[in-house]
């Protein structure tokens, strides 16, 4: 904007200045600054103006208020010579969306802080090396020291060496992953063993934050459940304690292990070792996941592996081992059951082999598969969201009218609507849908309603028919203009059954094919146009049908046609096979060459007269053309001529005649060709 020195009155605004206050230019011109100017911000614009005055440029936060009273704010602003005056130049860039993302950065960060104090779990920021940079926590019991105590500490200063290496190795995992690490440990603070949760996440560069939590009812109460475990003894759980030996000799085990083939003492006399039964390639597997479990300290592993019965059949089951320690926490013996799931194996391998299946023919879909939950989309194949411009994880979580155009998705709405609450079952329409892209495409949807994961989804199908509907379109244009031509065409077109017999029937004309036959509409249409007699040689229809049959087109076949009259009129008939709904049929279109015929007819006529007329002159004639270039001659005797006439034509007079007489000669030429005059000379 330029503002006067003086009184501040607005001179000149671009359209960006107006269109920013909500004015129009001939509206904001010859304001003054208290029209727009914030109240709080007039002894800003003084400085602003003292400060361009004086020569020099003014930056600063302002805020300016819009036509409806809301604030744009920003600008800065020089001193400038308008017409040998001076005058202040002001530019402005509207912030408020900056304004209003700072103060959502404070009011985020306050909502996070408060969240953090709101968490009853320990929470210490860690660097890579594993130095407490900070720590939270809602009370000091439970920690091995003062909260305040572990900054600029590391972690294996203030935990045991076991405990600091566990810790160590899920930070390092962290920061190299990037991925949520998770572990439990057992920790004795006080003389009172306490089982923790850890949960650690990168927050930085080289930083982690490790989210600690007391777990120690949770382990009491899965501890209690173990023991109960324990009590199983009958049915199809096989209960079993093994000593923690090699190949885990069996202390115990209940007297049901015979379904496996096996009786008791077969075990307990140390004849049969269990990691003998257990399958050679799930043996070392299921070893190394029971160290692991001592290793974490965890109470029982649960494990599924295949075991060989006695009679050599192999069998799936599920293993659920305690880990019991002595006193000293040395691993003495393993206790827990085992029961066969090889039904159940079975069946998630079929169901697993069936999935695949199922997915590798949704993934590979030519058409749009969707689900949609709560108004959103749960998974959609690859063709879905190639139709839409997207890639699949893009869809997921989107809503679905996101996809929708503005004007259908009421509709949308209601038929999801209906079916989620049972009025009906499947829906099938078409509607507009919107890509990435913004572009508008034309899909038909098919859905219905399932459960999925207890709650009601829709699972339907999507098509893209935008070419579909543009070749419907164009079919209907094209059908349009051709009913147009054929309609207004001067020339008769008619449309006909194509058969070589009577049976060939009319199906359409226009108005120029009555107007040439002189019938009426009603007359001929499904008549036979052998019965009609308009072909007057049938030989003639015999030959356009071998032609359509072996070139598949006709073109400007001469015939004779019979008029309503009885009058013969002669045509020039052009054809094609065309189909109509699989259908064919012959198109014609007949030129009325009658006329034309006629007055060649005459012509020719006439000319032969001429000819004959000329033949029976006995004089000398010769046709010459303006430049003297002889174009025909005739006489009775050729010896009238000075060269035989063939070799005249083409020359010129000045080629056969002297000079003086060529030259009067072409004198006669040119006044008889300027006046029209016939002129009558003697030659010698």
């Amino acid at each position: 904007m330029i503002n006067d020195p003086d009184t501040g009155v607005i001179v000149e605004a671009n359209p960006a200045f107006c269109q920013m206050h909500g004015y129009t230019h001939e509206e904001f011109v010859g304001l003054t600054p208290e029209a727009f100017i914030h109240e709080d911000n007039y002894a800003l614009f003084q400085e602003y103006v003292a400060t361009v005055r004086a020569g020099g440029a003014f930056r600063g936060r302002a805020i300016d208020l819009r036509r409806d009273g809301t604030p744009p704010c920003g600008g800065h602003g020089f001193k400038f010579s308008l017409l040998d005056r001076p005058h202040l130049l002001g530019v402005v860039r509207d912030i408020t969306e900056q304004i209003q993302a700072e103060i959502a950065l404070r009011e985020s960060e306050a909502r996070n802080h408060a969240l953090i104090n709101a968490i009853p779990d320990f929470i210490f920021r860690i660097h890579e090396d594993g130095t407490f940079l900070d720590v939270k926590a809602a009370r000091e019991e439970g920690l091995v020291m003062p909260a305040s105590e572990f900054i600029g500490k590391r972690v294996r200063e203030v935990l045991s060496e076991e405990l600091a290496q566990l810790w160590m190795h899920h930070i390092q995992q962290a920061l190299q992953t990037d991925k949520l690490q998770s572990f439990d440990y057992q920790i004795v603070i006080n003389d009172v063993l306490h089982d923790r949760e850890a949960r650690i996440v990168v927050c930085g560069d080289h930083e982690v934050v490790v989210i600690m939590r007391d777990i120690s009812d949770r382990k009491q109460a899965e501890r209690a459940n173990d023991r109960e475990r324990r009590l199983f003894a009958a049915g199809p759980v096989v209960v079993f304690r093994w000593v923690n030996g090699e190949d885990w000799p069996v202390e115990y085990v209940s007297a049901n292990v015979t379904q496996f083939g096996y009786q008791p003492e077969d075990f307990t006399s140390g004849r049969v070792l269990y990691g003998s039964i257990v399958h050679p390639d799930d043996l070392q597997r299921v070893g190394t996941e029971v160290e692991e479990g001592v290793k974490a300290g965890l109470l029982a592993v649960e494990q599924d592996y295949r075991i060989i019965r006695a009679d050599g059949e192999v069998r799936w089951v599920y293993d659920l081992c305690g880990i019991v320690q002595n006193e000293h926490g040395e691993v003495t013996h393993y206790e827990g059951y085992v029961m066969d799931i090889t039904d159940r194996k079975q069946a998630e391998a079929a169901l697993q082999e069936n999935e695949a299946r199922f997915r590798s023919l949704v993934e590979q879909s030519l058409v749009g598969i969707y689900v949609i939950q709560r108004g959103s989309f749960v998974y959609v194949n690859p063709k879905f969201a190639e139709i839409f411009g997207y890639e699949s994880w893009e869809l997921i979580g989107n809503r679905v009218m996101n996809t929708v155009h503005p004007d259908d998705q009421p509709v949308v709405e209601e038929n999801i609507q209906k079916r989620l609450q049972g009025e009906m079952e499947t829906a099938h329409y078409t509607l507009r849908g919107v890509c990435k892209d913004g572009s508008p495409i034309d899909v038909e949807v098919l859905g219905s309603k399932i459960e999925m994961n207890g709650q009601p989804a829709i699972i339907g199908t999507l098509l893209d028919i935008t070419e579909r509907k543009r070749a419907e379109q164009a079919l209907r244009e094209s059908e349009e203009m051709f009913s147009k031509a054929f309609r207004s065409s001067p020339a008769a077109i008619a449309l006909t059954t194509l058969e070589e017999t009577h049976a060939a029937r009319l199906i359409d004309v226009n108005d120029s094919f009555l107007r040439i036959t002189g019938y009426q509409r009603e007359e001929i249409l499904g008549q036979s146009v052998l019965d009609l007699g308009i072909w007057v040689d049938a030989s003639d229809r015999f030959v356009m049908l071998q032609m359509l049959q072996s070139q598949g087109w006709v073109q400007n076949l001469e015939m004779k046609f019979r008029r309503k009259s009885g009058e013969i009129g002669v045509a020039l008939l052009s054809g094609e096979i065309i189909q109509i709904k699989g259908k064919p049929y012959l198109l014609t279109v007949t030129m009325d060459i009658t006329d034309r015929k006629q007055a060649q007819e005459a012509l020719e006529q006439s000319e032969n007269r001429n000819q004959a007329f000329l033949h029976a002159i006995p004089d000398m004639m010769l046709r010459i053309h303006q430049d003297g270039t002889y174009l025909d001659c005739k006489a009775d005797n050729a010896k009238d001529f000075a060269f035989p006439p063939e070799e005249m034509i083409g020359k010129k007079v000045y080629d056969i005649l002297p000079p003086e007489i060529a030259q009067e000669r072409m004198q006669y030429v040119e006044q008889t060709l300027q006046t029209g005059i016939p002129r009558f000379t003697s030659i010698n």
